[in-house]
């Protein structure tokens, strides 16, 4: 009897290290895996593996409670649901390089339609971590159907419940030890894994420094908290001491007012990437290219959200989504946005797009942004039967009742998110199923589609200067073609960008034309949130520089750098990575306190008062 004790202790010993090797291998995993885009907090290191330990045993303490007929449920689904979790996170780093947070789920529904193209982008590395982690949890479960059936000792498992949260609480206890208690006071406080837990904003950094399971209740509390405590007064004294310390001013150069009193179209051109311009894609915008003012070194950084939709709002405010609270605060009003700016200067402000107004919520947002309108086609039923035809941009400027949202008759300024060019990039494409391409590629299917989803595109904007043309006001009309992103879903494209660092591959297109541009190639680095600031300043509009994180493009007084996030950016064709590049440390400090000056903005609703 007393043998048979042992041996059901010694199996309960192994069942409880099978449990937890189950969890903690996809944690690891996908921490393994994404370290060398990231390189911040190295997967060598024992905190979060800790913390990993301690949640896995809080599970496995609460295994031992749960009744023998539904422990084994509890396990399965509780094993699974963390497999869903590190698979998901695994796939939003492949496509975006970036784990999401709380704040992204409210995006969960859009991002559902991307799920084939997720689903694409499973490799044999992360379905070797989940497989792996379902053997350990495989035998585990056959070794506790065994041996829990023939030993059922209650005491035996409320101790040893017990002692499963005792030990979670001296693996949380090591971990926060391990830490340390210093944060430097400069820029090296970025790799300072400390610093990122207390602060715990940025959900890439969250689960470098405290794994999976360690980040999804943390991040709750602090979602909460964020809920509950009203700190708008706290952020508003911070953006009144920043502006104090940071005062910018309009420097008048020789693009100010150039275009002044034009009409203005903007195109947010989708997943058009650099690689397109070209006389088979896209001829026409080769031609703009070429006539135009064209920036060679601009790029389209993703803070939050959808790459579409952030690329939108920074190009519409000048600002980026907060990587707190609910990314674009849709219930926000921007009274310093492209479209309150102009309207007070006696444009007429609309946007269109082809798909439902409810999709990132764009209908609410055009409206706190300042539109007149936002034609959202697929809402609109006094256009078309066919509303699905407009995924094809050619088809808005077909349609006469279209083309005139676009167009209208007094002084405008018109917005356009363009849709072509979207993925997939095959047959279930409809415009790419009957391959019926203008551009062929011998063994490359996916460019073909590709370019030919371009051309679309390409089209409309040929066939909107033929309309403006027609209607004689081109000559009055000013467009600028920026891409929202770069084409992400193209799985050659490292190879046809020639590179493989995740942020040099956010190089995009930006292009200003008009009939009486001085073609020009400008070679100086540029993000999407400095195109509205060169607007007004093109445009001769007077606006508060301040209230901008974008600068004008021209200004001779701007600070020439683009950072991707509070450790990367780039400069002088050089990127810095606080981690394996340092740069200039007085640069880092001012990014820092610029990303915290822009969420600072956005969540307390500053702008809604100021012009």
């Amino acid at each position: 009897m007393k043998q048979n004790s042992s041996k059901n202790i010694i199996m309960n010993i192994i069942i409880i290290i099978l449990m937890a090797l189950s969890y903690w291998v996809i944690d690891f995993g996908i921490r393994y895996l994404s370290y060398e885009s990231l390189k911040f907090y190295s997967y060598k290191q024992m905190i979060p593996s800790l913390f990993t330990l301690g949640w896995s045993t809080i599970f496995i303490g609460l295994f031992y409670l749960i009744k023998q007929k539904k422990r084994q449920i509890f396990y399965l689904i509780s094993l699974i649901i963390a497999n869903i979790i590190a698979l998901s996170q695994y796939l939003h780093f492949v496509i975006l390089q970036r784990f999401y947070g709380i704040n992204d789920l409210f995006l969960a529904k859009e991002g559902s339609y991307y799920l084939g193209f997720a689903l694409l982008k499973i490799d044999i590395k992360i379905l070797s971590i989940i497989l792996l982690s379902l053997v350990f949890g495989t035998i585990a479960l056959i070794l506790s159907k065994k041996y829990h059936e023939t030993y059922r000792d209650k005491p035996y498992f409320v101790f040893t419940s017990i002692i499963s949260i005792f030990i979670a609480l001296i693996f949380f206890g090591c971990a926060r030890i391990n830490f340390g208690d210093n944060i430097e006071e400069n820029y090296k406080a970025s790799v300072n894994g400390l610093a990122a837990y207390k602060d715990f904003t940025n959900p890439t950094k969250n689960i470098q420094v405290a794994g999976l399971y360690e980040t999804i209740p943390r991040s709750i509390v602090f979602y909460i908290k964020d809920k509950i405590n009203d700190n708008t007064k706290e952020r508003i004294e911070e953006i009144n001491t920043y502006l104090k310390n940071n005062k910018k001013a309009i420097a008048q150069n020789e693009y100010t007012g150039v275009f002044k009193d034009k009409n203005l179209i903007v195109i947010l051109m989708e997943s058009v990437d650099t690689f397109f311009i070209n006389e088979e894609a896209m001829p026409t915008l080769y031609k703009l290219a070429n006539e135009g003012l064209n920036f060679t070194n601009r790029y389209a950084p993703t803070f939050g959200g959808g790459a579409t939709i952030n690329s939108e709002f920074a190009l519409n405010t000048g600002l980026y989504s907060s990587q707190e609270g609910n990314s674009y605060n849709y219930n926000n009003t921007y009274k310093t946005s492209l479209a309150n700016v102009f309207k007070n200067n006696g444009y007429m402000a609309n946007s269109i797009h082809f798909n439902s107004g409810y999709y990132y919520n764009r209908k609410e947002l055009h409206q706190n942004l300042g539109y007149d309108n936002h034609y959202a086609l697929l809402d609109m039923d006094n256009i078309d039967n066919d509303k699905y035809k407009y995924q094809y941009d050619s088809n808005l400027i077909k349609s006469e009742k279209v083309a005139n949202l676009i167009i209208p008759d007094d002084k405008f300024l018109t917005f356009i998110t363009t849709y072509s060019a979207h993925l997939p990039y095959d047959s279930t494409n409809l415009l790419c199923q009957y391959n019926n391409y203008r551009v062929r590629f011998s063994g490359d299917n996916e460019l073909s589609c590709i370019y030919n989803l371009a051309y679309d595109t390409d089209e409309m904007i040929r066939l909107l200067i033929e309309k403006l043309e027609v209607k004689n006001i081109l000559n009055d009309t000013i467009i600028i073609l920026a891409s929202d992103h770069h084409a992400y879903s193209y799985s050659k494209i490292n190879s046809v960008k020639n590179t493989d660092n995740n942020y040099l591959l956010l190089h995009t297109p930006l292009i200003i034309w008009g009939t009486d541009i001085e073609a020009k190639n400008i070679d100086i680095p540029v993000d999407t949130a400095d195109i509205l600031p060169t607007i007004l300043n093109l445009f001769g509009i007077n606006y508060n520089p301040n209230f901008y994180i974008g600068e004008d493009i021209f200004s001779t007084t701007r600070n020439n750098y683009i950072y991707f996030n509070e450790d990367v950016y780039y400069k002088d064709n050089t990127l810095y990575d606080i981690t394996t590049n340092p740069g200039e440390t007085l640069t880092y400090q001012e990014i820092k306190e610029t990303i915290k000056f822009n969420n600072n903005l956005i969540e307390s609703n500053y702008l809604k008062t100021k012009d």
